[in-house]
């Protein structure tokens, strides 16, 4: 389940908070939606290509999940061609819980 997902996004949700939609609405957003914010780097402590490598987010300054502020948080990337776009995706495995998370980000703008 993914609250950025159009079928799972509760349609009453607004801005500010609680000016629509149900507490239950929110709690969704919030158990299905991660962010966090800190400086990033390249791991060149594993093999780096252009196309390949881990990128290193931290230490984290602020998070939605409270724990994560300090740590340092490894994505491994991949930048793939597909349709004639170039895509950067990040991936994680949470092998504790055993879900898989990937994240694409295409540039739009180019220059």
């Amino acid at each position: 389940m993914n609250s950025m997902e159009p079928d799972m996004r509760p349609p009453d949700i607004q801005w500010p908070p609680n000016t629509g939609g149900s507490i239950d609405d929110w709690a969704l957003i919030g158990k299905t939606s991660l962010s966090y914010a800190g400086p990033f780097s390249l791991n060149t402590s594993v093999p780096l290509t252009k196309f390949s490598g881990q990128v290193l987010h931290g230490p984290v300054t602020t998070a939605s999940i409270p724990r994560f502020v300090g740590q340092i948080q490894r994505r491994n990337y991949t930048v793939i061609e597909q349709d004639g776009e170039v895509y950067l995706t990040i991936s994680v495995i949470t092998t504790l819980a055993g879900a898989r998370s990937e994240i694409w980000w295409k540039r739009i703008v180019k220059g």
